[in-house]
């Protein structure tokens, strides 16, 4: 965690944040313990103040320490870990829509290409003068 960092005087909101997570998850024992109802909420919070650490992090005029802004390296990499994450179950599936997905595009442009027509079976319009009524 990151209990090194004065946060408390330097980014009171994000300290706040931080100690509310530690409780939720702690009152529980553990995140996959956390009801359905409120992982989301837990989530939620956690992936803001990975951001809020990021963002502090990049702050060139922040009153932070190497110390303090290795110790929130360091909790921010945890955060991440149990954020940022996509399942390999998910990972397969985008993987073959995409790939079922390209290749019946490359089929069609290919169809659509041989035909040299966007419209099939509709006649052409005389288009002179940007007119596209019949003459």
């Amino acid at each position: 965690m990151a209990a090194g960092c004065e946060l408390s005087t330097s980014r009171p909101s994000l300290a706040l944040l931080i100690r509310d997570i530690a409780k939720q998850i702690q009152s529980y024992g553990s995140l996959a313990k956390i009801p359905a109802a409120s992982v989301g909420n837990t989530r939620n919070d956690m992936y803001l103040t990975s951001e809020a650490i990021r963002f502090l992090q990049k702050d060139k005029e922040s009153d932070l320490s190497k110390a303090d802004i290795a110790t929130l390296g360091a909790y921010k990499k945890g955060l991440d870990g149990a954020t940022k994450f996509i399942p390999d179950w998910v990972k397969v599936s985008v993987a073959l829509a995409l790939g079922l997905g390209s290749a019946s595009l490359s089929r069609s442009a290919k169809r659509s290409a041989k035909s040299n027509d966007l419209w099939p079976g509709r006649r052409r319009r005389n288009c002179r003068h940007g007119d596209d009524r019949r003459r």
